[in-house]
């Protein structure tokens, strides 16, 4: 058995050396840690206690804390209450709350036969006012993924927009967007190109213009298919007050003096609650798809579930690092500066990352993880990964990409040896040409198909 455990650890940590070694590597920093699951033994290592800037590998600790923490049974609660004649919307931090679902409390009002209100006060104090985290990037905030952050968020806090060409060459394209809102202004700069160019169309927020959203660059003349972004809207609060005074309206509520922020009273009346899909949902909506404000909501949810509101990064790293301390991990080696991970200030080791990923192995909750994240060749950010190879299917890991920065760490299944627990960060890869990319791709198909056939 001891000369079988032997020969698998040499076989793993050749495999681990030929990675590194590889030519498209030659400028990285890199960091592999791989470990037997069942038995919690280290197969192979490299630079396994560096640090790194880890991208949205960061969302596995948030994921894993909160599944910790908030409970099985947890769930984001939005709520309409009512004293006298005014109207509180009060933001529970659902990320994935939906203009349904303010036109369904607009029907609660009616039902409560308030069709006369003075204003709506919307609520946002859960969490704090602070949008953004330390180390995003300017570059980031016109888009859906930099969506800033609020207890009362509303369609991701952000807005569709559809484009389509003109007729002619030269003309303005054509702009839909939904839901219609008055809380930004759309400008539309971008005009329609020849046929067959390349499309170049952009979001852009002029930094002296925050609710202004230029949409510019070029859409060929005649596209098969319409473009379309998802605009991060610079005012969640405001967003949710206009989508819901317009429901009000639609159903015959007249509102007086319009909306504005504020915190409800403790003597309300609940006209109207919705709760979100509970954690394992959650967990899933935020991995899957790879949701920064879904982890940034969580993050400060577990700051009021230590400390009371408002939940801030700073409290949910609070909890964060005690719960890291109480599985083994040093948290003075662990640098949170968000929950999602777009933080150029976030750090942490492959070693940390494993820990906590064994900690979920072993958990009650390990269906929850196992579930809640992406599988190569079927899901998620890896539906379109490693097809036809031995990984398909039996690679499920997060995946994190930033500039000069590419990890992923989780389980992978494989033929003779159960699963395999690991954690692979490469930081500052200069070669991020599409030629260079591919070639990466490639690698991580080898190495991933040759751990998934050991």
């Amino acid at each position: 058995m001891m000369l079988l455990a032997l020969q698998l650890a040499i076989s793993m940590q050749r495999l681990v050396d030929d990675y590194v070694a590889a030519p498209i590597l030659r400028s990285a920093h890199v960091g592999v840690l791989i470990t037997q699951a069942k038995n919690q033994r280290m197969l192979a290592q490299h630079n396994v206690d560096d640090v790194f800037t880890p991208a949205s590998n960061m969302k596995l600790l948030v994921g894993s804390v909160a599944r910790a923490k908030l409970g099985a049974s947890f769930a984001f609660h939005t709520r309409v209450e009512a004293q006298g004649s005014t109207l509180y919307l009060v933001g529970g931090g659902d990320a994935h709350l939906t203009v349904k679902d303010l036109d369904a409390a607009a029907s609660a009002v009616v039902n409560a036969d308030m069709m006369s209100v003075d204003r709506i006060v919307v609520d946002a104090t859960r969490y704090s006012p602070q949008r953004y985290a330390p180390g995003w990037s300017i570059d980031d905030i016109p888009y859906d993924y930099a969506a800033p952050v609020s207890a009362m968020s509303l369609e991701e806090n952000t807005l569709h927009i559809h484009i389509d060409p003109a007729h002619r060459v030269g003309k303005p394209v054509h702009l839909q967007s939904t839901p219609q809102t008055s809380v930004v202004t759309i400008v539309n700069d971008a005009t329609t190109g020849l046929f067959g160019s390349a499309d170049t169309t952009d979001i852009e927020r002029p930094w002296d213009e925050p609710t202004t959203i230029r949409i510019v660059g070029s859409y060929p003349l005649a596209a098969a298919t319409p473009d379309d972004f998802d605009a991060a809207v610079p005012d969640p609060p405001s967003y949710a007050g206009d989508i819901f005074a317009r429901a009000l309206a639609r159903h015959g509520v007249i509102v007086r003096d319009g909306y504005s922020a504020g915190q409800a009273p403790a003597d309300t009346r609940v006209l109207w609650s919705h709760d979100s899909e509970p954690m394992a949902g959650l967990l899933a909506q935020m991995w899957l798809p790879s949701d920064n404000l879904m982890a940034e909501l969580l993050l400060r949810e577990l700051g009021v579930s230590a400390s009371g509101p408002p939940g801030t990064i700073a409290s949910g790293a609070k909890v964060e690092r005690e719960w890291l301390r109480s599985i083994g991990v040093d948290p003075g080696q662990v640098d949170i500066a968000d929950g999602s991970g777009l933080s150029i200030y976030d750090r942490v080791t492959p070693r940390d990352l494993v820990t906590v990923l064994m900690a979920d192995w072993n958990a009650p909750w390990r269906a929850d993880v196992i579930s809640g994240l992406p599988v190569a060749g079927k899901s998620g950010t890896l539906r379109e990964a490693y097809i036809g190879t031995p990984a398909a299917g039996n690679l499920i890991a997060k995946t994190g990409t930033l500039m000069h920065v590419r990890t992923i760490s989780g389980f992978i299944r494989t033929r003779t040896h159960g699963y395999l627990i690991f954690s692979l960060l490469i930081n500052d890869w200069m070669n991020h040409g599409p030629s260079d990319v591919t070639a990466l791709r490639m690698l991580d198909s080898r190495f991933f198909s040759s751990l998934a056939s050991s």
